[in-house]
């Protein structure tokens, strides 16, 4: 390159000002010339280094970040000429003495941006400040004017970032109490968190509560890479609400009970429905903890799962789609996938979906589910959407556990709040409906007068023959659950209704949690870790840190020493009655393999043949024919 690229004027004129300033601690900002020159050049975007300085020179030389020695083929300098000089006067002070101000290459902020670091200490504790803040990297960039290539970036905030993953169960467990949670924990035989549970206190309490729950899972949200659970439910208001969420130790039935378990303790009753997305393990957990509640199957799960096997057109997917609003076809649609299914083979593809559905009617059939009085939530469509607005809320990153229940905990908060909020939009919305006076409809939340106002409008319009009718059903059933419906207003010679009429679950009662709740502190659980892993490289993990600490602690030694005598007492015993070539003579063993009493089968003897004579046992050189 040719050496036609200036440095910026702006530098140049601060640096050439420099005479008879000292660098001491109080007397300037800066602690030295090098600190001095070092930031003086990055905030005009073209930096400099220390080149040949020192106590002892009297010339203090700075050249580009571009120049300097070239040490490897692979560097990014291009031995550039632009260098600076100080004087050192006798009273220690510094002065400008001269330079070079041409460079061999670009001097555009960008250049130098994408090798080196160009950012000043101020800038560099900004990004560390919003970093301790959560703020995103792209936003980091945009609010201080940041664009250093990414690797260099990334070490900037690196320190921040390891912070905020490491985090002992001490901290977890400070950071995430609180009086509004009962929580759980399950430890390892090492202390470590395997799984932990939470309880939301205010909402187990209320009467819809253990209505019409739904329960799902999600991951990539924690560093752990713990499956996330949560059971949902939903209020008075139609809103989605919270009861409970866990971090699970895997997606297996086992943990999946524990934490329903859990969540039953604090349940004043079991729920009447459970909506899940057909995962046979949390299925498994529903049936054992909770025995007398209904499963049903998420609509948009199974219609997902058909479309693997059919195609969107097919018959199969266009009768589920018509079943969800036309009930009269439900029975019709039925005999379609036993005839479907009869067409199959066991092993063609489709044939277990069909015959999981024909086996489980009850759990998705719209009419079916009309006939036990479930009215709503056929599928997990709530909680998908918690999942997706939560991550786009705080981030699609994973979070350590102490960051993530901390945002859990403040998004259900704000999910409280907006169900509050929604309270003054319901009344006045009904402000003229006729079946209640206005202090009565101030108590009914928004879901039971949206299904109140339907029934009525269907009797207005004199439509009075819907065969499949949720609360009929859940009247039969003798629930209390069930709402004033059309077929009970059409017998009424005045339609007029009461608060009488609604059950609890759909009123908007304050209540007070309960004493037991609010004197319940966390549980912890020791674990003792059933499944022990044996292998080498296991056993391994569990020693190696105290074999490193054994050189600084003699306690740990002489753990060590008991534990070696005991291992010899062993070797002995084992070895008693054995030829002294296959026994272990107390020699420790630097590898695994050789601590083995009888290696493998035994050796058998080569059987030669002879290329004289063509028979066996034998060479050539010792062939009974040789000398014939």
């Amino acid at each position: 390159m040719s050496s036609d690229y200036a440095t910026p004027e702006s530098l140049i004129n601060e640096l050439i000002s420099l005479k008879n300033t000292r660098f001491e601690p109080g007397s300037s900002e800066y602690s030295s010339l090098t600190d001095f020159v070092k930031e003086i050049s990055k905030k005009h975007r073209c930096p400099l280094q220390a080149y040949l300085t020192g106590p002892s020179r009297t010339v203090q030389c700075f050249k580009c970040r571009y120049g300097g020695k070239i040490r490897s083929i692979n560097t990014v300098k291009t031995n550039c000429p632009c260098y600076v000089n100080f004087i050192r006067e006798k009273d220690g002070s510094y002065s400008f003495k001269d330079a070079f101000w041409n460079h061999n290459h670009k001097t555009k902020r960008e250049y130098f941006e994408c090798h080196f670091n160009t950012l000043t200490k101020e800038e560099k504790n900004g990004v560390i400040q919003q970093q301790q803040l959560k703020v995103p990297p792209c936003q980091i960039r945009t609010n201080l004017d940041v664009f250093v290539n990414k690797d260099i970036f990334y070490e900037i905030r690196r320190d921040e970032i390891q912070k905020s993953k490491r985090e002992t169960l001490e901290k977890f467990k400070e950071v995430c109490r609180s009086p509004d949670y009962s929580n759980q924990y399950e430890l390892s035989r090492d202390q470590r968190l395997k799984s932990c549970s939470f309880v939301n206190k205010s909402v187990v309490e209320e009467s819809y509560s253990y209505d019409t729950l739904i329960i799902d899972d999600t991951s990539g949200t924690n560093i752990y890479d713990l499956p996330l659970l949560v059971l949902f439910t939903v209020d008075a208001e139609n809103k989605t609400q919270i009861i409970g969420f866990s971090l699970l130790e895997d997606k297996t039935e086992e943990s999946f009970e524990k934490f329903l378990q859990f969540i039953k303790q604090h349940l004043q009753n079991d729920p009447r429905v459970i909506t899940c997305d057909r995962c046979q393990a949390q299925i498994n957990a529903i049936e054992h903890v909770f025995p007398n509640t209904f499963i049903v199957y998420c609509r948009i799960h199974i219609r997902r799962n058909l479309l693997i096997y059919f195609e969107k057109n097919d018959d199969i997917i266009v009768g589920f789609d018509d079943i969800a609003t036309n009930l009269n076809r439900c029975n019709e649609y039925v005999e379609l996938l036993r005839k479907r299914l009869s067409q199959l083979d066991s092993d063609d593809e489709g044939y277990i979906i069909l015959d999981t559905l024909l086996n489980n009617l009850d759990r998705w059939l719209p009419s079916r589910l009309i006939e036990l009085g479930i009215y709503s939530e056929w599928t997990s469509n709530r909680a998908e959407g918690f999942f997706g607005n939560f991550k786009i809320k705080f981030g699609f990153s994973r979070k350590s556990a102490s960051e993530l229940c901390k945002n859990l905990m403040t998004y259900i908060k704000l999910m409280k709040v907006q169900s509050l909020k929604s309270i003054s939009t319901t009344n006045k919305h009904y402000e003229t409906f006729p079946l209640f006076t206005d202090e009565e409809r101030k108590q009914i939340g928004a879901l039971a007068l949206r299904y109140i106002a339907d029934e009525y409008i269907a009797v207005i319009n004199d439509v009075n023959n819907e065969p499949w009718c949720p609360w009929c059903s859940l009247k039969q059933m003798g629930s209390s659950l069930s709402l004033p419906c059309r077929h009970v207003m059409h017998e009424m010679e005045e339609i007029s209704l009461s608060l009488e009429d609604i059950d609890e679950r759909y009123l908007r009662i304050e209540r007070n949690t309960s004493d037991h709740l609010l004197n319940c502190s966390e549980e912890i659980i020791i674990n003792n870790d059933s499944k022990k892993d044996c292998s080498y490289s296991g056993l391994m993990t569990r020693i190696s840190p105290w074999a490193s600490a054994a050189q600084k602690s003699q306690e740990v030694m002489d753990v060590f020493d008991r534990t070696f005598n005991d291992f010899q007492q062993i070797g002995q015993e084992i070895n008693s009655g054995m030829p002294p070539t296959l026994s272990i003579k107390g020699k420790i063993a630097s590898h695994p393999s050789h601590n083995v009493i009888l290696a493998g089968a035994p050796k058998t003897k080569r059987l030669y043949r002879c290329s004289k004579c063509h028979e066996f046992g034998h060479k050539c050189t010792n062939c009974p024919q040789k000398d014939s």
